[in-house]
This record gives structure tokens, sequence and C-alpha cells, in this order.
């Protein structure tokens, strides 16, 4: 962390490693807005996030650099400020950028500032971020996507804690922590020669994993229903939830995009919806409604592991492309009722209360 006594205030915040800095973090931890803290990350008892979840309170305690690693979409900014507001840090800014949307010089302006006519379209004096989040935290995202040069920029700023802006002669200190994320293997694009390994030490003292939502099939109910009551607030509707056959097919798609995309497929549901009921396997785009037969597991898997694998597959597919109806179903399968009922209990594929019982 970049260390400033510039003020009296400062030097409690700095001190999380100590007892008074712990009890400070516990005392901003109580007082946290759910929606801002560790609350605000849905997810089921079961889910594999509950070890990230659990390393994030931790990295709470301690004035410490963490690098969040994970798919697009996983949530890692979430998990950031949740960091944050759990922090010593909390009444002091969280600032955001997005390193990989700008070329390198407006990187710079972006976070270390600049003074007028430092270079082309610069205007004005601008205060950069580093310094717009002096004594709270800085939220790097796509750290993974910086070019060498700017990695060079940004480890002096890390390794001596004080920016100067573009076009400046002075420096300026500045008591920064910093969050970084990525969705590459930072190891990797360190062994390739693409990032900076001393760059990569100072970023990942506390490295975090997310694991994707494909990993995380049991987070998907708790996760739609909060986005349902988001989408519904925003819509000015009041869908109630999911058809029990719905969230089947949601659970057995493997969700690329992750929580993104979730939120983007239920928001197209309500749209298309014409009634405040529950959202059924209709509403669902094709990809989800109609899911591929996935192929078995690992080629190491055991025979039955994979016949089965494959058969629930299958099951499911039928009973989509049916909406869930058990006889058409039946008669598509060369199955008895009877026995397509034992295969779906069998493989916990749940049907609703409208599903055909003839």
């Amino acid at each position: 962390m970049f260390r400033q006594n510039k003020s009296a205030d400062a030097a409690p915040e700095a001190r999380t490693a100590g007892g008074r800095g712990r009890s400070v973090a516990e005392a901003k931890r109580s007082s946290t807005p759910p929606r801002l803290g560790f609350e605000a990350i849905v997810h089921a008892p079961t889910s594999p996030i509950t070890g990230a979840i659990g390393l994030a309170r931790r990295a709470t305690e301690y004035d410490i650099s963490v690098l969040i690693t994970g798919a697009s979409g996983t949530g890692k900014e979430l998990l950031a400020r949740a960091i944050h507001h759990g922090s010593s840090r909390a009444d002091r800014p969280f600032v955001v950028e997005n390193c990989g949307a700008l070329p390198d010089q407006l990187l710079e302006s972006e976070l270390f500032g600049c003074k007028k006519g430092a270079f082309t379209g610069a205007y004005q004096d601008r205060i950069g971020l580093f310094e717009v989040a002096d004594g709270g935290t800085i939220f790097l995202d796509e750290i993974g996507e910086t070019s060498p040069s700017f990695q060079v920029k940004l480890l002096r700023v890390l390794q001596e804690g004080e920016i100067r802006p573009l076009g400046a002669q002075r420096t300026r200190k500045v008591n920064v922590r910093v969050v970084s994320a990525t969705n590459r293997d930072l190891e990797t694009e360190v062994a390739a020669g693409r990032f900076r390994r001393d760059l990569y030490y100072r970023l990942a003292a506390f490295p975090i994993h997310i694991p994707p939502l494909a990993d995380r099939a049991m987070d998907i109910p708790p996760i739609a229903e909060r986005i349902l009551k988001d989408v519904n607030q925003a819509f000015r509707r009041a869908v109630p939830g999911f058809l029990p056959q719905t969230l089947d097919l949601m659970m057995a798609y493997d969700w690329p995009g992750n929580v993104r995309e979730l939120h983007n497929e239920i928001q197209r549901m309500v749209a298309l919806s014409d009634s405040d009921q529950p959202l059924g396997p209709t509403l669902l785009s094709a990809r989800i409604a109609s899911p591929r037969v996935q192929q078995p597991a690992a080629p190491g898997a055991m025979l039955k592991d994979r016949v089965e694998a494959l058969e629930k597959a299958e099951i499911a597919q039928a009973l989509a492309r049916c909406s869930f109806n058990i006889s058409h179903a039946a008669d598509l399968l060369g199955l008895s009722r009877v026995g397509l009922r034992a295969k779906m209990q069998r493989y916990q594929l749940r049907r609703g209360e409208g599903d055909d019982e003839d």
C-alpha cells in the first residue's frame, strides 16, 4: 500500500494490521450497507465461491494488495467493493478504472492526472484517479490488458507511493490501496513475457480466484431471484419468480457470460412475459431452452458415470422440447411415464404443477 503521512487522521486508517486497525475495520463493517458489503454476493451455502469470500473477508483486515481473477461477468468488481467496504478505508473513496478501455496516454492521464497542454486534447489540469482515491481504494479492472510501457509506469507508482501527472515537474504522495482484476492467467502472461514479473508480485500479494457460474449451478436460483427483484423494480413489474422447470434448464446451461449473461436473459424474459406470473421455460432463449447434449465428463471417468451424464442430458433436452409435458417427452424418449418420472427424480429434473399427468 502507499503510505502518506500528510494528515493526522490518515494514520489510523493505515494501521489495519494492528489491534486498533482491526477494531476500526470491524466497526466499519458493522455499518456497511448490505448491497455494498459481502451480503451483496448472492450464493448458496455449499457454493464454491464461499472459499473466495472467506479469503476476501480476511483481506479486509490488512492493508494488502489484492488480485482478483476470474472470467468476465463473475463479479470481480462486486468482490472488490465488498473488500473496500469491509476495510478501515470504507469511509474513503472507492474508484474504478477499466485499464483495457483506453490507450496508454489517456490511461496515464486518467490514473495519474495531467497538466494543461501535456498532450493534444489536454485543455486543462486534470486530477488523476489515484489522487481522487487518496485514503481509499482504487480498483484496476482488466489489468492484464495493459501494455509493457504502461506497466513500467504503474510499477514505479506502486513502489514509490507517489504519482507525477503528465506534464508536471513534481510528484505527489498518495495513500491508496490497490485491488486489481483480470480474466487472464497472469502467471502465463509473465512466463510469455507479456506482463512484468515484478509488477505481478506487487499486485498479487493476496490473490483470490472467483469460479465461473458453470461451476456454481447451485447459485443460479438465488442469483436469479435477486436479479428478478431488481428487474421488477426497474421495469415496474411484479413477476413473482420462476417455474421449477425454468430453473432446471437455467441450471443445466453453462452460462459462458456468467452473471452478466444471466442478468440479460432475465431482463429479456420479463420483457417478453405478458402477465405477472412465474416465468416459464418457453420464455427462455433457444440456446438455454434446448441445451446441447454434452459429452461425458473427463476421459478418465467411469463408463457408468459417462452413460448417466449422457442420459441426463438427453432427458433434459426432450423435456425442454416438450415444455415438460411428461407424456409427450416419454413418447419421444420411448419410455413409460412411470419410467420417465423415476429418471427425473434420479437426476433431479423437477417438473412444474402444470405438467401433464396423463
